[in-house]
């Protein structure tokens, strides 16, 4: 049985063969292994929010949403172990409860260069900019993201 399937927009669609929601590892498993009834290729979707193709398939879409618990949080190591269909804001409420939060940054999202400053020599046209600005070991003209939990007392 077909669905159509389409992300937030409207802007990726797709007509898998197959949709399926697994609620274990197991159910995962067996989704995988029988290939008569589920068509590859199989690809794994979260909420299907991304504006990229990646879930998209002919053959069978598996829906993580169904795979949403929350396995594990140590305080003391500050990491949380999930399933791959929880969503952040439901493992920022969780976190929450324990005095922890959940961090997500993103630097030059948009990836514009950050200049360095002009060097001294000054003329009608101003200083001459010699190549891009530094921070820390890394240039700032690529994406950074970084994820992290904090412990708040």
């Amino acid at each position: 049985m077909s669905t159509t399937i389409a992300n937030y927009d409207g802007s990726v669609v797709t007509v898998p063969q197959e949709l399926v929601r697994p609620e274990s590892v197991e159910e995962l498993q067996s989704v995988m292994r029988e290939t008569d009834r589920y068509p590859g290729p199989v690809r794994a979707m979260g909420s299907f929010h991304s504006l990229t193709p990646c879930a998209s398939t002919s053959g069978t879409v598996v829906s993580m949403l169904g795979m949403n618990r929350i396995l594990k949080i140590d305080a003391e190591k500050m990491t949380l172990t999930a399933e791959a269909g929880v969503k952040m804001i439901e493992a920022a409420v969780v976190l929450r409860e324990q005095n922890l939060q959940f961090r997500a940054d993103a630097f030059n999202v948009l990836n514009h260069p950050t200049l360095g400053t002009p060097n001294g020599s000054m003329n009608a046209n101003g200083g001459l900019i010699s190549g891009p600005k530094f921070f820390q070991n890394n240039t700032p003209d690529a994406r950074f993201f970084q994820l992290s939990l904090k412990y708040a007392f």
